[in-house]
């Protein structure tokens, strides 16, 4: 649960009303329904991260599904295989792909070639979902 001298249940309550909905549930530290049914994530990271692995990861694993670490020396996108081949090969084996890469245009590669969902975890354009996380934080932190 989160420490009850920082948020109390009514402050992330407030915009989240269900005691059932995946948010209150999380924060809570209550059990979650599995909507993703053993479903698979391919962290690809060439960048590497403690707190975006870890979240990933764990968010999987509460989602009912799991998640597949690839590191950029297993990889090598563009140098030991090519962006398209690894999207189309990863798209026949996961669910989803979470991208952290130092190249706005590999991510957009990936996406372009993959038949499942890409995810920016990270470019030298972007970070929504950092972006995303201080949405929500702000929004459980706020009071009603």
């Amino acid at each position: 649960t989160y420490p009850a001298n920082r948020v109390t249940e009514s402050t992330y309550k407030s915009s989240w009303d269900s005691d059932t909905s995946p948010y209150y549930m999380m924060l809570s530290g209550t059990s979650m329904a599995t909507p993703l049914l053993a479903g698979a994530a391919a962290l690809l990271f060439e960048k590497p991260s403690l707190r975006t692995k870890v979240s990933f990861h764990v968010a999987m694993a509460r989602l009912g599904g799991g998640a597949v670490y690839l590191g950029r020396d297993e990889v090598g996108l563009g140098k030991r295989e090519a962006v398209k081949d690894i999207a189309r090969t990863l798209s026949r084996m996961v669910d989803a792909i979470v991208v952290r890469t130092f190249d706005h245009a590999v991510l957009e590669e990936l996406a372009h070639w993959a038949s499942v969902p890409v995810i920016n975890a990270l470019d030298d354009v972007e970070h929504p979902c950092q972006a995303l996380a201080d949405w929500a934080t702000l929004d459980m932190l706020r009071v009603p």
